[in-house]
């Protein structure tokens, strides 16, 4: 049985904040939290597409690129608008393409604050929150896309066919002592 995905509230979607904006608040968060050489990434309409930055991790500098992914919040804005949840501005105008950078942003935006806010009570680390942004020049892909397209075998490095979860191997079964028992 497939579950049919539903965005009755998608974040941010009335947003009216411009990129612009939404991207200096994520640099000022980025360098705050350790970011270096922070980039932007621009297509060919000179629409902000992806941040690229570097952090220092135990291990050394970590390339991190951080795409916005535009087009698929266009498609969510599409299945609403079809499903009577936004008017029909939000399909196929140029203000429902600006639309979309804007809520993508933002939403990324509200993404960070809420990792970093991990970082600050110490529950992760800034390399676990990035990890699948973990840029290679070597492949020309995050490891995320890696490992989506095969370049990265996770099978190999997790063990193939291993189902248990995490900590199962290390679950030692330990009898209660006569003692203890009841």
């Amino acid at each position: 049985m497939t579950r049919e995905r539903t965005y009755d509230r998608l974040k941010n979607f009335s947003t009216s904040i411009e990129v612009e904006k939404t991207v200096m608040e994520i640099e000022r968060m980025l360098a705050k939290f350790g970011a270096k050489k922070i980039l932007k990434e621009y297509d060919h309409n000179q629409r902000i597409v992806g941040l690229a930055f570097t952090t220092e991790t135990p291990n050394g500098e970590m390339p991190i690129k951080l795409p916005a992914k535009i087009d698929k919040i266009e498609q969510v804005f599409k299945v609403q608008v079809s499903k009577g949840f936004l008017p029909r501005k939000y399909w196929g105008t140029e203000w429902a393409k600006e639309q979309s950078a804007r809520t993508a942003w933002r939403t990324i935006k509200d993404w960070i604050d809420a990792q970093f806010a991990l970082i600050n009570i110490e529950m992760v680390k800034v390399e676990e929150i990035f990890l699948p942004y973990a840029y290679s020049a070597q492949l020309n892909q995050t490891l995320f896309e890696a490992i989506e397209t095969g370049k990265v075998d996770l099978s190999r490095m997790l063990g193939a066919g291993n189902r248990s979860t995490p900590d199962e191997s290390r679950v030692i079964d330990v009898e209660p002592n006569e003692e203890e028992s009841p």
